[in-house]
């Protein structure tokens, strides 16, 4: 299974949000997925406590604020479960190292490094300040596609030094909190179907003293009971096989955009493989102009074709659409052309007008 090294950004918009951020990295409030026996291991550099990143934070906002101005950018960088210890060490360091150099190391308000929850990640808070000003957009914002780029830059900084993976581009997987992701399992669990227990069907189908007297209304209640027992797990066992379905397109989804992945990254490569090296770039120019000379001629016997078509069907007795109208067109008496039958043009040759509309011909002649 392919390792990924995973990068995302989230834009704090308050001192609330931001001392709320605090208080989670330094394990201030409850957290649920972490251990509390390893907390202690976790590693908080830049500030270490809630109060000293509140008082960093205060000295560093700027005295004008807009009202929907971004106060802080929390970088979360991690690697996928499967990667190796080391991978994920320098995933995360290197991660540090390259917030730093974007927004200045006197910016980070805390950089908390968790090894209590199940794969080690850090959190890196920094103030998107630029000219004294808070301006997260110069960092994050823009392009639609600045998200991409941004990975982007960060993979180059773990390319070469881990067994890691860019994640792959175009991907429609979206992050999912903890908290949703607990909510969407407790909602699963509680609409998982019930069956009855067996001391309630026992019950059910107990036999009383009117089942003996009418044998046919009891065999009608168990059968009833019955059915419903069966199409409860009947519904159960067709979700498990569409659950299946649909993991296995997903699978399958993930393994067609990795290839599509690598293939890009390898034109790529080749791309700047080319540019880089002068005898693949005087070869490649070559190519690309035999190719332009094949396409240039190949147009040029196209439209000579179409031309000795268009000619052809202009001499021909019956017109193309392009020409029809202009060769039905109405003759006038000072043309000295006139509209004629068929059998007038096989038989008497006669010019005679044509007075009725059926009898129209497109065919013409000279009086």
């Amino acid at each position: 299974m392919a390792q990924f090294a995973i990068m995302r950004v989230k834009k704090l918009k308050s001192g609330a949000a931001v001392k709320g951020m605090a208080k989670h990295n330094f394990r201030s409030i409850n957290t649920p997925n972490a251990n509390s026996a390893l907390t202690s291991q976790n590693d908080h550099r830049a500030c270490t406590d809630v109060f000293e990143t509140m008082d960093k934070y205060r000295s560093l906002l700027p005295k004008k604020v807009r009202k929907d101005a971004v106060h802080a950018l929390d970088y979360l960088i991690t690697t996928s479960p499967e990667a190796t210890k080391e991978d994920n060490r320098i995933a995360i360091e290197q991660g540090i190292k390259w917030v730093e150099a974007r927004h200045g190391k006197e910016n980070i308000l805390l950089s908390s490094i968790h090894l209590d929850e199940t794969t080690p990640h850090v959190h890196i808070v920094a103030m998107p300040l630029r000219n004294e000003k808070l301006n997260a957009k110069y960092f994050v914002g823009g392009s639609k596609h600045r998200m991409s780029e941004l990975q982007d830059e960060y993979f180059a900084c773990v390319e070469n030094k881990t067994n890691l993976v860019r994640g792959i581009k175009g991907s429609k997987a979206k992050h999912q909190t903890t908290a949703a992701w607990n909510a969407a399992k407790d909602k699963a669990i509680a609409e998982g179907i019930k069956m009855p227990s067996k001391a309630v069907l026992l019950d059910k189908v107990a036999l009383t003293r009117i089942d003996l007297i009418s044998p046919e209304k009891a065999n009608k209640r168990v059968s009833e009971m019955v059915d419903g027992v069966l199409g409860e797990v009947e519904s159960v066992v067709m979700k498990a096989e569409t659950h299946k379905t649909e993991r296995i397109r997903e699978k399958n989804e993930m393994r067609a955009l990795s290839r599509d992945n690598k293939v890009l990254s390898q034109v790529k490569e080749d791309f700047l493989a080319t540019i880089h090296n002068p005898e693949r770039r005087v070869l490649e120019i070559e190519r690309l102009t035999k190719l332009q000379e094949v396409y240039q001629n190949g147009r040029s016997k196209i439209e000579a074709f179409q031309g000795r078509v268009r000619a052809f069907l202009s001499k021909s007795i019956w017109p193309n659409r392009e020409t029809r109208i202009d060769e039905r067109v109405r003759p006038t008496r000072e043309s000295g052309r006139e509209w004629c039958t068929p059998d007038h043009l096989r038989t008497t040759g006669s010019t005679t007008p044509i007075k009725n509309e059926s009898d129209r011909h497109h065919g013409l002649q000279r009086a």
